[in-house]
């Protein structure tokens, strides 16, 4: 271990051992991972997984962590934060150029202030722009996929030069089937095992509309009050299907205050798990998950899908 950290410290400027996972969750559970680092720019993010793929060591980019789940055993590889934040207004198009590591809200209230809307409904929902797209975020029928001109997307294997090869795709990158289902991005990701190799989002234009500043800040006070997820929470869980209230369902399986050792339902969004206590382990989180989705299924027949992620060793 000590020769691949020093390895590692040959392309990556920061990196630590043994790092608990457990402060990127807000369930504090999950092992330690065997190296970590935080990438604040694209470059960043794009050499760390650089590093890891001309090492052959396992690596996943986190977000903000909200929604995986680490294995008690942790994670055999890198864990890359990507804290990348910039963002560029085209003010002649009504477009941004954002890093997929930027909050999605600290991006709608910053393009709201300078007069851009048409993302305000997605206000209040927490998370990274790249988790947004990449989960392909939706609301009240809008999916946020809908507003990218461009994606920028690094796209192994890499040159032998050991720089990145960086492409740039239209926004069918996230929607073209031409091999059976899911698109490009999709088939990327689904089909890297541990340690193997997919394509990373970088950065992504989006096209905004032009409305009056009051206008917008109203939507974005609106929005974020009534459709905020909450950030205390792990999750989302579930994906609902189309016509059916979670609510509803948790009520017709009698499992609305359900409390599952430290976890419990989240009162303010039962798509979202609460931590109860001071102790938890993963196992006990993917546990509580699986009785969830068997209770609604016992008494109500419906098959509820997790779209939250699980990393390492399960």
């Amino acid at each position: 271990m000590a020769e691949l950290v020093t390895e590692l410290l040959k392309r990556v400027a920061r990196v630590e051992s043994a790092y608990s996972l457990q402060g990127l969750s807000p369930l504090t559970c999950g092992g330690t991972a065997d190296y970590f680092t935080e990438a604040n720019d694209v470059i960043e993010l794009a050499t760390a997984v650089k590093a890891a793929l001309d090492l052959s060591i396992p690596y996943i980019v986190l977000g903000q962590g909200r929604s995986t789940l680490f294995a008690d055993g942790g994670f055999p590889g890198l864990v890359i934060a990507n804290h990348s934040s910039n963002f560029t207004m085209a003010t002649d198009k009504s477009q941004v150029v954002v890093d997929s590591g930027l909050s999605l809200d600290r991006l709608i209230t910053a393009t709201a202030s300078r007069g851009f809307g048409g993302l305000t409904q997605f206000h209040g929902q927490g998370g990274s722009i790249g988790a947004a797209l990449l989960s392909d975020m939706t609301i009240a029928g809008q999916s946020l996929r809908s507003f990218v001109r461009y994606v920028t997307v690094l796209q192994p294997p890499l040159r032998l030069d050991r720089e990145a090869t960086v492409n740039r795709y239209k926004v069918d990158w996230f929607y073209d089937k031409p091999q059976g289902e899911g698109s490009r991005l999709a088939r990327a990701q689904e089909s890297r095992e541990l340690g193997a190799s997919g394509a990373v989002l970088l950065t992504a234009v989006l096209q905004l509309t032009s409305l009056r500043s009051e206008m917008l800040h109203a939507q974005v006070k609106k929005f974020g009050s009534a459709l905020a997820r909450p950030l205390d929470g792990f999750g989302p869980l579930f994906s609902i299907p189309e016509g059916l209230r979670l609510e509803e369902l948790y009520k017709a399986a009698a499992i609305q205050k359900l409390r599952l050792g430290a976890v419990k339902i989240h009162p303010k969004d039962p798509n979202y798990l609460l931590p109860v206590g001071a102790y938890r382990t993963s196992g006990q989180v993917d546990e509580a998950i699986r009785e969830i989705a068997f209770q609604v299924y016992e008494k109500t027949g419906v098959q509820l899908e997790t779209i939250f992620s699980r990393s390492g060793p399960w």
